[in-house]
């Protein structure tokens, strides 16, 4: 539904002259926002007026308005507003769309999203927490007042441009904690979990729930109707001190299986618990880890244990296999936590050791049938974990360890600064370390609950920083640190966690902004959201549900497409070779393999299998192309390895010649062109 493009000029070269044709096209139009209409036969495209910048001397951002300019039927240009300055200029970056979602500052806190699902059809399922009393809510929605601080659940259309339903969920505020979802899960018939804590004595709870009294400050566990217009089972989780939820998930008997901490010792668990007794002794505000199985009715507890030690656990994210069985990691400060089974490390590092534990609920007092230390000599936190298409373990996190364990291929051994994000992978039974390695720079580099494995299992984790020498890739999205003092980040790894497919700071301005959730669908486009500190540059694109900043802490939505990165090394010469290698693409949008083709200006065309014809044209053509160009061609599979990824050039190259670049692929069982990644252009020697 988008048309994706960036222009980057040269320092001194002039905007003005660049033109574009569209072909097929009926007629061009301009609307009052400034957008571009393509008419054509099947219906209008439309491309909002492009975000532009300045590229500094130091790498920083400096905005500059660019208009669409229409020149006749079915071409247009670009007029820059202000006179041109000495410096590079990027028009459009990718972001199909961005906007805030908030409401005018209630109180302590505005807005922050900490769940996020892609359905289907593209649309957003978002949760955080709201103390806006203009929090915007839809017509039919379960709950439209904010009271305090309450819980939020918003569906936004998959434009990014109004919202499908938006409910708030809570009550007047008994406790400053008040009401707030940390999980969010999708159960089979559409309907939607989350869970979270409240201190609300009127937090909305249904007849027949499992506990409808609030004591101390409780875990939540709330299912809404897919519309969000009812509850269908809405329940308290917890004893009489604090309780926390985390986490949640959906086994294959569509049970909430939530995660979290507590400091109650009369918990709810079940008899058959692989650990029926609270067991910090260390002080009042530590904890154990707690994991619950929910009915599907939330009427009762199917399988519910504390899992920690005498120190202070926490359970901090779930997801649960195709077997029913729920892989957990968190941070465990007791020496004592509870080890299971072939454990990696039985041993306790250090002040906190980051855990992975499985449990299978039909195995009642032997339910935890996998528990084991990772980690080092300092702190070391579990913050989320996925599953790849392997079934193999995934956990990302973070660690102020300078000895924290890594596998010999990692990319990256060494603590740079006070903390790095880590990537663990395990073999499915958790009995395995297959991968590790560490990513950051000489700042703080943290991460929660953003973590995707896609189907090539590449791992793909956001966090936000402090470093402003955090490694990037070329190609992506921003390269150079944007933020005041805290910056995100979104980082796409091989599957053997040895190289970086893709890393790049992420949405910038002059404020600062914490991604909290992730999700990247088949096609390979990611969708992030958080809360941004102050409106100063943050990038939001015309059409969106809400462009304007409403307040401190506002939340934020973004949808930005990966992308694939073509690079090469070497120049062209009279029998010399370059190599290429295709980055960051996906299986569920690309074909098995892509071609890398060349020509020079002007190529009328170089055939594909299955009968198809690329045009690369770009300027005047030399006759030397049409000569060599169906030599100019090599052959990549979608991860980067290579097939016969070399082209070497003939004799008579003419020096000083331009060559361009592209990738393309196609459908191997549909004669068609599926995509084609942004050219590249390098000059003979």
């Amino acid at each position: 539904g988008h048309l994706e493009y960036d222009l980057e000029l040269e320092p001194g070269a002039d905007l003005g002259q660049v033109v574009i044709s569209v072909e097929g096209a009926e007629r061009l139009a301009l609307d009052g926002q400034g957008s571009l209409l393509v008419h054509t036969p099947i219906g209008i495209l439309r491309q909002p007026r492009p975000r532009s910048w300045y590229v500094g001397p130091e790498g920083e951002r400096q905005p500059v308005n660019v208009h669409f300019r229409l020149l006749d039927e079915s071409r247009y240009g670009f007029d820059l507003e202000g006179p041109p300055r000495p410096l590079a200029l990027v028009v459009d970056p990718p972001i199909i769309w961005s906007t805030f979602l908030g409401g005018r500052w209630g109180g302590s806190v505005g807005e922050y999203i900490f769940g996020l699902e892609t359905l289907p059809n593209g649309d957003v399922l978002v949760t955080g927490e709201t103390s806006a009393p203009n929090f915007p809510t839809t017509p039919g929605a379960f709950d439209r007042s904010v009271e305090g601080l309450d819980a939020f659940v918003t569906r936004m259309s998959a434009d990014g441009s109004s919202l499908v339903f938006s409910t708030v969920l809570g009550g007047i505020a008994g406790h400053s904690t008040s009401d707030s979802a940390a999980g969010l899960a999708v159960a089979s018939d559409g309907s939607i979990i989350i869970a979270g804590r409240t201190g609300s004595t009127d937090f909305p709870v249904t007849q027949g729930a499992l506990d409808t009294t609030l004591d101390g400050i409780d875990a939540f566990v709330t299912r809404l109707a897919p519309a969000g217009d009812q509850l269908i089972y809405s329940t308290y989780l917890g004893g009489s001190s604090l309780d926390d939820a985390f986490d949640v998930d959906v086994d294959p008997a569509d049970r909430a299986v939530v995660v979290g901490r507590t400091i109650s010792f009369d918990f709810p668990v079940s008899a058959n618990a692989f650990d029926p007794t609270f067991n910090d002794v260390t002080g009042p505000f530590d904890g154990d880890g707690f994991v619950t199985y929910l009915s599907p009715n939330g009427d009762f507890v199917h399988y519910s244990s504390f899992l920690g030690g005498d120190g202070s656990d926490g359970a901090e994210a779930v997801v649960v296999d195709p077997a029913g069985t729920a892989v957990i990691t968190g941070s465990a400060f007791s020496p004592d936590f509870p080890i299971r089974g072939l454990a990696f490390d039985s041993t306790h590092n250090g002040a906190f050791d980051a855990f992975l534990a499985r449990v299978e609920p039909g195995l009642g007092t032997n339910a935890l049938v996998l528990s084991t230390f990772y980690g080092g000599d300092n702190a070391d936190s579990g913050r989320s974990i996925a599953l790849g298409p392997d079934r193999s373990i995934v956990i990302a996190g973070q660690t102020a360890s300078t000895d924290f364990p890594t596998t010999n291929n990692a990319y990256d051994r060494t603590l740079k600064g006070i903390e790095s994000l880590f990537l663990v992978r395990f073999s499915a039974s958790g009995e395995v370390r297959l991968s590790a390695t560490l990513i950051g720079g000489s700042g703080d580099d943290q991460t929660r609950g953003g973590l995707v494995v896609d189907a090539s299992n590449s791992p793909i984790v956001t966090g936000y920083t402090t470093s402003t020498d955090f490694p990037t890739t070329p190609g992506s999205f921003a390269s150079q640190f944007l933020g005041s003092h805290t910056d995100s980040t979104l980082v796409r790894l091989s599957p053997a966690f040895d190289r970086l497919i893709y890393s790049t700071y992420l949405l910038g301005g002059d404020s600062d902004e914490w991604v909290f959730a992730l999700d990247v669908d088949s096609l390979g486009v990611a969708t992030v959201a958080g809360g941004v500190g102050t409106d100063s540059g943050f990038p939001v694109t015309e059409g969106a549900w809400d462009t304007s900043y409403n307040g401190f802490g506002d939340a934020f939505i973004t949808r930005l497409a990966l992308g694939p990165v073509l690079l090469f090394n070497g120049r062209p010469s009279g029998g010399s070779s370059v190599h290429f290698v295709l980055e960051n693409a996906f299986p569920g949008e690309y074909g098995n393999e892509a071609q890398v083709l060349l020509s020079c200006s002007g190529t009328s065309g170089i055939p594909l299998p299955g009968g198809l014809d690329l045009p690369l044209t770009f300027d005047f053509c030399t006759a030397w192309s049409l000569a060599v160009a169906p030599a100019l061609r090599a052959t990549i599979d979608n991860t980067g390895i290579a097939k016969t990824p070399t082209i070497t050039f003939p004799n008579n190259v003419p020096v000083g010649l331009t060559i361009h670049a592209a990738a393309v692929t196609w459908d191997p069982t549909i004669p068609r062109l599926v995509s084609v990644t942004c050219p590249l252009s390098v000059t003979a020697e």
